[in-house]
């Protein structure tokens, strides 16, 4: 075993999860109804297609006629048919009309909610475990991504099964969302490796899930795209390629993962950065990022709009540097002031109360003669003693 971590970008396609690098003969399984290829023309067109569309290397892509696989960097791999499927969708996506461009390795809203689970009896009880903790996990992180169990298999599940291999350094390993939009429809977990503790099983699997949503490792640093305001590396991600103990998203798992895949069509996350009892708010992660040495990364707290919606208001930020920290507010506010996103000054279905709870900065008043506090969003109602408690508008949460 290499005694240093590979790392993931947050990138759309898929892998296998891995102690070391994997060979070129893990097991995996293609696709029943992949035609066989023996046009040597088509497997070169495609391999070029996976090359330009995953930004990898050629050399790096091998076909394996016998299972209808394209190999790719050694442990990953796509179906025959689901390349020439993407390939299809490439070409007739790009006849220059002026929708937006989809990745073909990605999820669509309609899907990404609705993702169905089946585990096969024969998964051991610890690793069914994992997986009901790892569906718990996709489904606590405030996305539009949301994971059911189901009793028997369906034409678009991911369906979990095992292999016992001990000649190979592969946990588990699953596949990327086809060209129809929908997840990957398989995890394979090496049994092998049942001795791994009940955290390193749930890391497994949670980062299993995220092949078939689409992420993938970024070792090779000429692979794929960064999701934007994510780094090239990081050390807490579950997306690393080394197994570790499940602790919890990362907070850049936590903006990859909203920024592909937020909870509606024109919505962006609002972040929560805290800095003792001074908290900053913002929808841009780029701003702040994992923390900035002064601000700590401290989760999310809903969605806002993107942009004005009939009856929506923005949400303004102001730096008040009586109190060095920031006020917000939905009233009439000077255009230089931020507007972090919109919201409903009213309650609308589908939307919940934005709580803000405001500590009077009593020094402050005394020396500035003028209101002074510091704001605490949530979505929770609390009792507030002490605090000013007021409803600054509705929001969207899963």
């Amino acid at each position: 075993m290499k005694n240093f971590t590979r790392l993931f970008k947050f990138i759309l396609v898929f892998s296998a999860l891995t102690f070391i690098q994997c060979s070129d003969e893990e097991k995996t399984k293609s696709n029943s109804t992949a035609a066989s290829v023996t046009d040597p023309n088509e497997v070169a067109t495609l391999s070029n297609f996976i090359s330009k569309s995953l930004n990898i290397e050629l050399s790096k892509i091998s076909f394996q006629k016998a299972k209808n696989n394209f190999v790719i960097d050694g442990d990953a791999f796509i179906s025959l048919k689901d390349a020439r499927e993407h390939y299809t969708n490439s070409n007739s996506n790009n006849t220059g009309k002026t929708a937006q461009r989809k990745s073909p390795f990605t999820m669509t809203p309609g899907y990404s909610s609705t993702i169905q689970i089946y585990v096969s009896p024969d998964v051991p009880n610890d690793w069914k475990t994992a997986i009901n903790q790892a569906i718990i996990n996709w489904n606590n992180i405030n996305s539009n991504i949301t994971v059911s169990s189901v009793n028997s298999p369906t034409p678009t599940s991911i369906n979990i099964q095992i292999y016992f291999d001990s000649a190979t350094s592969v946990i588990a390993f699953a596949n990327f969302p086809d060209a129809n939009g929908n997840s990957g429809n398989s995890i394979t977990i090496n049994t092998y490796y049942n001795s791994l503790s009940a955290t390193q099983k749930t890391f497994a699997i949670t980062h299993e899930m995220g092949h078939n949503f689409g992420f993938t490792h970024t070792d090779n640093s000429t692979s794929s795209e960064l999701i934007p305001c994510t780094p090239t590396s990081d050390p807490n991600s579950v997306m690393n390629a080394v197994v570790s103990n499940w602790i919890n998203f990362s907070p850049y798992d936590n903006i990859a993962i909203s920024t592909l895949y937020p909870l509606g069509l024109n919505t962006k996350k609002l972040y929560r950065y805290t800095k003792g009892i001074s908290n900053l708010y913002t929808t841009d992660p780029c701003e702040k990022g994992s923390g900035d040495g002064q601000f700590n990364f401290n989760g999310d707290i809903c969605y806002l709009y993107s942009s004005a919606l009939p009856g929506t208001v923005p949400l303004y930020r102001i730096y008040k540097t009586n109190i060095s920290d920031y006020n917000y507010y939905t009233s009439t506010s000077p255009s230089s002031n931020r507007i972090e996103g919109y919201l409903y000054p009213t309650q609308q279905p589908g939307t919940t109360p934005l709580y803000s709870y405001e500590t009077m900065d009593a020094k402050l008043w005394r020396q500035y003669r003028e209101i002074a506090y510091h704001q605490e969003f949530s979505i929770i109602n609390r009792d507030a003693v002490g605090l000013n408690k007021k409803i600054l508008g509705y929001v969207i949460v899963k």
